[in-house]
């Protein structure tokens, strides 16, 4: 990813390189001042200056996979040891662990790694450097209060992340004194509450190369000030990503600076379970019973407007009291429309984020985080880049405009609600949900639910074995041992990882940690063919589940492979 050009610094003069080296005018004495700014090079203030900062950084950049990596080991302490081993089986060999922090006054938590020293042309010598920060534990009362003043957005800056600086220039520091004539790459990344911190390090920090955020609560005002100081958008979009999964109350707490990218969790999005299918049923069946308790009551008011009985109860009810019989046969079908429709509202706005609290929360994991990346293309599998996202403060809708939606959804069957029409398509239901919301703004439009629909009547038939777990694959019942044994080595040293975690160990028995293979490039049409066929020709198995694999290129959707 090309970072752009930076406004230079100033050049200091190293023995053995050359005056156009340094930024000196050529043919001037030693002594003499330096070029004009604008023609000097933005150099590092240790070590050879034979490259600018950014070319340097460039050279020992880690990949976005390798970041996701290190923000899942920073939840916990690891042993240099142990995380050595686990980092060369899981697919980030070039790091180590260099420091672990924890500030028990405001309950942060940095994992500082460092990367083998690159020796370059002309002598110089390049290393990368990442720091991780944990995101939020209840445990912790200052990262519970770090939330809450993200919550406020006041127009200052927080203490959580001016400690978490002071930690860093402190670390930054303790590099250069200890390899002076190495040119360090510095890179911050974090999930949750550590991707805040993360981007509000880069924002203040001009020796940050870059930030890589996962399922971040965005930044306050006063940090997109000091952002518009230094730079536009364009300038952040270059320096600043910030990874997504569905809209929920934690990534939509401000606005987010830089680059946006939704993170797609295929079988983790379109499972389809027994509480889905039953309240599509009840939601179908309780319209219908809506329709006919309004016919009734329209016929009741009929028959009353023109002195017409419909059978002896209501003759006799009528005879007794004429003004009010037609209120009491009204009132119960409009009562039942109303309550449903409330019921619907009700379930409209809980899971009015896209999903259910259960998979809001499985997705906001950093371990279903991590599984999303490829190691081998270093980003996502799926993923689409966005243009805007929500916030939460634009969710909320008036009294009226609520009492509306339930009177529409108590009687028509709409996108967003549950009905026969999406028993087996969860995923459209929720992204139709998703697509509903204020602010959210892909960069490309895209439709996964056409393109699952493409082949209607074997998707139908393979979301219906996902209801039920009893479907087979054909195409990959006999899986290489060899990669069986991989697979079962991974998930071993992933279990050993967390073995003290029951959060990560009850996510691991839901989803394993298995790598995607390699997605290859291509256009939306040929992607839905090739699904298409292979949907014809046997369906798939969940991800993650032992023995099971996903055919490789394989895209479930319409919205093609994003790489960096």
């Amino acid at each position: 990813m090309s970072l752009g050009k930076q406004r230079p610094w100033a050049g200091r003069r190293v023995q053995g390189a050359s005056a156009a080296e340094v930024g000196l005018t050529p043919g001037a004495p030693a002594g003499l001042s330096p070029a004009p700014r604008e023609k000097r090079k933005k150099v590092l203030p240790l070590g050879p200056q034979y490259l600018d900062w950014v070319a340097l950084a460039e050279e020992v950049r880690p990949t976005d996979a390798q970041l996701a990596l290190c923000c899942l080991y920073s939840n916990r302490y690891y042993t240099q040891r142990r995380l050595a081993r686990a980092s060369k089986k899981l697919g980030i060999p070039e790091l180590a662990v260099h420091d672990q922090l924890e500030d028990r006054r405001v309950g942060l938590r940095m994992v500082v790694f460092t990367g083998p020293i690159h020796n370059l042309s002309g002598g110089v010598q390049v290393a990368a450097c990442v720091f991780a920060f944990r995101g939020t534990r209840l445990t912790k009362a200052g990262t519970v209060a770090a939330d809450l003043e993200l919550l406020k957005d006041r127009d200052a800056e927080l203490y959580y992340s001016a400690r978490a600086l002071r930690h860093v220039r402190r670390h930054v520091r303790r590099l250069q004194a200890a390899a002076p004539a190495v040119q360090w790459a510095y890179f911050t990344t974090g999930h949750s509450l550590g991707g805040f911190t993360a981007v509000s390090c880069a924002v203040l920090c001009d020796r940050m190369h870059s930030a890589v955020a996962f399922e971040a609560p965005g930044l306050t005002t006063f940090y997109h000030r000091a952002a518009a100081c230094r730079g536009g958008p364009a300038f952040w979009r270059e320096r600043v990503t910030t990874y997504l999964a569905i809209p929920n109350p934690i990534n939509m707490c401000q606005s987010h600076l830089g680059r946006i990218v939704r993170v797609h969790f295929p079988r983790l999005e379109c499972r389809t379970d027994a509480t889905h299918v039953v309240r599509c049923l009840l939601g179908t069946g309780v319209r219908l019973v809506n329709w006919a308790l309004a016919a009734s009551a329209g016929v009741s008011a009929m028959c009353l407007a023109f002195g017409v009985s419909r059978n002896v109860l209501v003759c006799r009810l009528f005879e007794l009291i004429a003004s009010e019989c037609a209120v009491e046969v009204a009132v119960p079908p409009v009562a039942a429309s109303a309550y449903w429709g409330l019921q619907s509202a009700a379930a409209f706005v809980a899971a009015r984020l896209g999903t259910t609290l259960r998979h809001i929360l499985q997705q906001h994991s950093m371990w279903h985080m991590a599984q999303a990346f490829n190691p081998e293309t270093g980003g996502p599998a799926r993923c689409v880049e966005m243009a805007g996202w929500p916030k939460l403060d634009s969710v909320s809708e008036t009294f009226g405009a609520t009492l509306r939606r339930a009177l529409v959804e108590a009687f028509w069957a709409t996108s967003t609600t549950e009905g026969v029409s999406v028993l087996f398509d969860r995923t459209a239901m929720v992204e139709a949900r998703v697509r509903a919301l204020p602010g959210y703004q892909p960069a490309e439009e895209h439709d996964d639910a056409a393109s699952e629909g493409a082949c209607s009547t074997t998707s139908m038939l393979r979301r219906l074995g996902d209801v039920f777990d009893l479907w087979e694959d054909e195409g990959e019942m006999a899986a290489p041992a060899t990669a069986a044994g991989a697979d079962a080595e991974v998930c071993a040293v992933a279990r050993e990882l967390d073995a003290d975690d029951t959060t990560l160990m009850a996510e691991e028995s839901d989803v394993g940690f298995a790598p995607l293979e390699h997605v290859h490039p291509g256009s939306a049409a040929e992607l839905a063919e090739n699904a298409c066929s292979r949907a014809m020709k046997g369906p798939r198995k969940s991800l993650g589940s032992p023995g099971r694999s996903k055919p490789a290129g394989h895209v479930s959707g319409g919205a093609p492979a994003f790489h960096r």
